[in-house]
């Protein structure tokens, strides 16, 4: 846990663990409120705009789930149908039910790690170009888990 101060700790090991504040809840009780399917919900536009603006973006996206966010980051960077490269006890792998090849068509390729660190030269070797047969569809995307969560939260270095 990373404390704010030394009367409230904050605990960062997971969304489902966040306790909201008496101001996060009265923040929530108060909100204007609309239908974020439909494009309205004015909660969610003013969270995308201020995000996109403190990140120099020209528009945000919010995504309410890791798992969900994980899937569309993948979605947009796999270029073809292929493999995810990633260490093997990494969330993508182990947490999210499937997702790789049920929703984005592509198929897991873990490779073993150390605290959530795939070997460099392993990752290398490893890399795939699309081939001729269907059975070779090389490698769309590496994922790289950063901080990662069954390894204590550590911190892959540069």
């Amino acid at each position: 846990m990373i404390g704010v101060s030394s009367k409230r700790p904050v605990d960062l090991r997971s969304d489902t663990v966040t306790k909201p504040t008496p101001a996060m809840f009265e923040r929530m009780a108060n909100a204007e409120l609309g239908d974020d399917g439909r494009g309205d919900d004015p909660t969610v536009r003013e969270l995308e705009r201020v995000s996109a603006a403190k990140l120099g973006k020209e528009a945000g996206l919010f995504l309410p789930s890791g798992t969900m966010s994980n899937q569309v980051a993948i979605l947009a960077h796999a270029k073809s149908k292929g493999e995810v490269i990633g260490e093997a006890s990494s969330h993508i792998f182990r947490s999210e039910m499937g997702g790789l090849s049920l929703i984005a068509g592509l198929y897991p390729r873990p490779l073993p790690g150390t605290r959530g660190a795939m070997d460099v030269a392993s990752l290398r070797g490893s890399l795939r170009r699309p081939g001729i047969t269907q059975d070779r569809l090389g490698t769309a995307v590496v994922c790289m888990e950063q901080t990662h969560n069954l390894a204590g939260g550590s911190v892959l270095s540069l």
